[in-house]
């Protein structure tokens, strides 16, 4: 089994992850990146595919958290987790910088946590160009 899959074997554990919101990304062509290195010049950037963001909700340890899982992820690094919710109230967050969750987000959050809002199930197989 690949690192890619026990990755995504432990990640399943934390599961099931539900889709919030979805977003367009850019991340970096790892097939392109030889030979971007062998013809690179000054203000070169390294060569992109578009991807997509995908927020998520999940349940871990009794608390609500929210992250993103983006194409083209290097999976040793893991959900990019920026909020969770340790209670039924709004003061009960806990935010990975100040004024990053928006009120939408932490409604909807307590909201899930209660029970009261239903998101569709995210598989991480939906997921493109892994990496470890």
């Amino acid at each position: 089994m690949s690192d890619v899959a026990d990755w995504k074997k432990r990640l399943n554990r934390k599961g099931p992850f539900y889709l919030y919101k979805t977003e367009e990304n850019e991340y970096t062509d790892r097939e392109a990146l030889p030979e971007y290195w062998r013809t690179k010049k000054d203000g070169d950037k390294p060569p992109t595919k578009k991807g997509t963001a995908y927020t998520v909700l999940f349940r871990d340890k009794g608390k609500v958290k929210i992250g993103v899982l983006p194409d083209g992820l290097c999976c040793r690094y893991g959900i990019a987790t920026y909020g969770t919710l340790t209670g039924f109230s709004m003061s009960g967050f806990w935010q990975s910088s100040g004024g990053i969750l928006t009120d939408e987000e932490m409604t909807d959050m307590i909201a899930f946590a209660l029970g009261e809002k239903s998101l569709p199930v995210f598989y991480l197989d939906s997921l493109k160009d892994l990496e470890w």
